[in-house]
C-alpha cells in the first residue's frame, strides 16, 4: 500500500492525538487558537503542536470565535514557525468519566434469632450466635446498628434500604457489627 509519511514521531513518546483546532498565534505562555466546532478544553488537558507538548492551565474565550489557552510551557517568538494544527492527546474529562464505578443497590435486613442475630445483605445471609444484652441508651441503639451496617465503604454496594427488626433494643459493640457486615459482604 505504499508508505504513509509522519505516522510516528520519534521526538515524543505519546500520540499526537486528535486535531481539535488551528493555532493562530503564540504569546509566551498563551496560545491563541480557533477550536473546531464542539470542542471544549479543560484544565489539565494535554496538547501537542508539532513536536512540542504542553498542558492546559486555563481557557479564556475571546472575540471572533478565538480562545486564549494558558499553558504550562513558554515558547519563544521563533516558535511561530510550528505547525498550525492543534492536537489534544489527553482529555481529562474523558479520562474522569472512564473511572466512574457502578454501585449495586442492596437491601439490608437485621433481625434477632433464638441464639443471636441474622444479617442479610442483598442475597447473602448469615446467622451469628451472640448473647443478647439490653442497651442502656435504648433511644440510640437501633440508630447505631443502622449506621454501622450501612457503612459499605469502597465496596461495589450501596444501601437501598435498611430494616432492623428487634423485639427490644440490644447493645451490640460496633466492632462486632462491623465484623458481621464484612463477612456477609465478602
Amino acid at each position: 500500500h505504499g508508505r504513509t509519511p509522519k505516522m510516528a514521531n520519534w521526538q515524543t513518546p505519546k500520540s499526537t492525538g486528535e486535531q481539535i483546532g488551528e493555532l493562530i498565534r503564540i504569546d509566551a505562555n498563551d496560545l491563541i487558537v480557533r477550536l473546531n466546532s464542539g470542542v471544549v478544553l479543560h484544565n489539565g488537558d494535554g496538547l501537542t503542536i508539532g513536536e512540542e507538548g504542553c498542558a492546559v492551565n486555563g481557557v479564556i474565550n475571546m472575540p471572533n470565535g478565538l480562545v486564549r489557552v494558558k499553558v504550562n510551557q513558554r515558547w519563544s517568538s521563533g516558535s511561530q514557525a510550528v505547525l498550525k494544527h492543534l492536537y489534544r492527546n489527553l482529555d481529562v474529562e474523558f479520562e474522569r468519566n472512564l473511572k466512574v464505578t457502578r454501585k449495586i443497590p442492596v437491601d439490608i435486613h437485621f433481625e434477632e434469632t433464638d441464639n443471636g442475630f441474622r444479617l442479610t445483605i442483598g442475597t447473602q445471609s448469615g446467622e451469628f450466635a451472640y448473647p443478647k444484652q439490653l442497651a442502656n441508651a435504648k433511644a440510640n441503639a437501633i440508630d447505631n446498628i443502622r449506621r454501622q451496617l450501612s457503612k459499605l465503604g469502597d465496596t461495589i454496594y450501596t444501601v437501598r434500604t435498611i430494616k432492623v427488626r428487634l423485639s427490644q433494643p440490644y447493645f451490640i459493640p460496633i466492632s462486632q457489627l462491623n465484623e458481621w457486615r464484612r463477612k456477609i459482604v465478602q
